[in-house]
């Protein structure tokens, strides 16, 4: 019910379940699917970094590819996503598994 859901479907989560689930990831995990790098900054207020430890939690659960990383001190897309050792991270994540 964070102020980035309310925004994009225009009610709380509460109000429509359909509506909830087609705009979380959670809504598409059917099938095979690639491994994931999922990165959240600990004091984003757009998005709570809970959602990330969720999609997290189900990928893992089901047993696909996935790593969580919660960058802290990192709000939503502020500066600290364009460190050298943030963007190191990711370069090292798609060169482990995307060859």
């Amino acid at each position: 019910n964070g102020p980035a859901f309310r925004d994009f479907a225009g009610a709380p989560i509460t109000a429509s379940k359909e509506k909830a689930l087609n705009a979380s990831p959670i809504g598409h995990m059917k099938g095979v699917k690639p491994p994931f790098l999922i990165m959240h900054g600990s004091k984003d207020t757009l998005v709570s970094p809970e959602q990330s430890a969720k999609l997290f939690r189900m990928l893992k659960k089901n047993g696909d590819n996935a790593e969580y990383v919660l960058v802290e001190g990192a709000e939503h897309g502020d500066d600290t996503w364009y460190q050298p050792i943030i963007i190191n991270r990711v370069v090292e994540w798609f060169t482990k598994n995307l060859g």
